[in-house]
């Protein structure tokens, strides 16, 4: 949805809405399966892996808010090797490495503090959010100021108490955006910890709980700096509450985090669930790439299920056979894929009979090395335009991830649609097929607007 760049004056926060179950789908639930039955395959991979995962959060939620600046690469280093002020480039950040480290250390601390949160079920306080805050800036001494005739003053942060002054800030979009009054601070933050207990109570989903605690905090915006990462931070607390991954949104993902958050501000949080549906399914896949099958059968066996059980480990080691839940999810590609053929077959029909019967259009499956399976709706003869369907396996083989990216192709190649669609084994098909229709449905309407784009052209 494009919104005009408009003024936002500060109103108070609202509560969920009634009909909150509607942002929900059967997604997240099988993503958490996954997960578990990722770690119970192998716990030490998924160890090494979430520290790395720890790592990124860390240092991305001071990134995204430019607190420092280098490339993705930069990242990944300091991800695999630890936070080493040797690592960190002096170039374009005004802070020293040695600030830089102390800074996305604290943030580190911060995680493993949320994880000890929620062993040891506490309930989320307005103490404790202080306490986030006075954590996440602990190494961060001042703040900038830009005054009414744009002037930038340096001033000193308080860390853990609310703000003394109003603040607003100016959109990407060109637009002012006023946060709340700080007379009225205290009392939305009592509103927004009773509201979030009472969802905890209410079993509100996950991703739908964890995008209106954040987005209702940012609203608040109650302190003088350092808001964005204790919104993170508190929506990394509701996931992993409910056993999935922290929230990690990576500088280069900060136009469509924000754009999110834009509609949020206008109503909406059906972006901002979604947003972090995607991350989460990004980052199962990220995973599956480090799991391993377990070892070779033992050589000496007492019984014969330990016997048998022993053969397919075997077997799977050669690839001679597949673990279930890869054959569950490649079934289901297959099943989707038949899905989209005959939607695509419909929508041909319809075209041919709303527009003119001799439209040359064709639906058959493309040659993609990309791809193990796919489905196209060719505009033309000579294959361009085309909206392709393409299915593949996402992360590593045998780990019962596949995916589904639709792409408008003619001289550029662009995804169209929400994101990607992810499959596993571990939702019902019938639900999987459902979320696939209304998928293909966005991703379609997005196509039909490229081609009437490309007709006139």
């Amino acid at each position: 949805m494009a919104l005009m760049a408009t003024d936002y004056e500060w109103r108070p926060i609202q509560d969920l809405p009634a009909d909150w179950a509607a942002l929900t789908d059967s997604e997240l639930p099988a993503i958490r399966q996954v997960y578990a039955d990722l770690k119970a395959l192998d716990p030490a991979a998924t160890e090494r892996w979430e520290l790395q995962s720890r790592r990124e959060w860390a240092i991305e939620t001071g990134r995204v808010e430019g607190v420092y600046h280098w490339d993705r690469g930069t990242t990944e280093t300091l991800m695999a090797r630890g936070i080493i002020p040797d690592l960190i480039p002096r170039k374009g950040n005004v802070l020293e490495p040695e600030q830089i480290a102390a800074i996305i250390g604290d943030a580190l601390e911060v995680l493993d503090g949320l994880f000890d949160f929620v062993k040891g079920d506490r309930p989320l306080s307005k103490s404790y959010i202080h306490e986030l805050h006075q954590a996440l800036l602990k190494n961060v001494h001042t703040y900038l100021v830009t005054d009414a005739d744009n002037v930038v003053n340096e001033h000193r942060l308080e860390k853990g108490i609310y703000k003394r002054y109003a603040n607003s800030v100016k959109r990407p979009d060109g637009a002012r955006h006023a946060y709340c009054p700080p007379e009225h601070v205290e009392a939305e933050m009592d509103r927004l910890v009773e509201w979030h207990r009472r969802h905890v109570l209410d079993d509100v989903a996950p991703e739908v709980e964890a995008a209106w605690l954040h987005h209702r905090f940012t609203q608040i915006h109650p302190y003088a700096d350092g808001n964005g990462r204790v919104a993170r931070a508190l929506a990394t607390l509701v996931l992993i509450q409910g056993g999935l991954f922290p929230l990690t949104v990576q500088s280069e993902e900060r136009e469509g985090y924000w754009r999110a958050l834009l509609d949020a501000d206008h109503g909406s949080l059906d972006a901002f669930v979604r947003t972090i549906r995607f991350h989460q399914g990004t980052e199962l896949a990220t995973l599956s790439q480090l799991a391993h099958l377990p070892g070779a059968g033992a050589d000496r066996v007492d019984s014969v299920s330990a016997a048998i059980e022993a053969l397919k480990l075997d077997l799977m080691k050669r690839g001679q056979i597949q673990p279930i839940g890869w054959t569950q999810t490649n079934s289901r590609m297959e099943v989707l894929r038949e899905q989209c053929f005959l939607k695509l077959r419909q929508l041909s029909g319809e075209l041919k009979s709303a527009l003119r019967p001799d439209l040359a259009l064709s639906v058959r499956s493309p040659r993609d090395e990309k791809y193990k399976l796919a489905a196209s709706l060719f505009f033309s003869p000579d294959d361009r335009p085309c909206l392709t369907f393409g299915f593949a396996i996402a992360g590593e083989k045998n780990r019962g991830l596949g995916e589904c990216v639709a792409h408008w192709q003619d001289k550029s190649n662009v995804r169209v649609g929400r994101d990607r669609f992810l499959i596993t084994y571990a939702e019902s098909m019938d639900a999987q097929q459902r979320r696939f229709d209304r998928w293909m449905e966005a991703a379609l309407v997005d196509g039909l607007q490229r081609w009437r784009v490309w007709l006139r052209a």
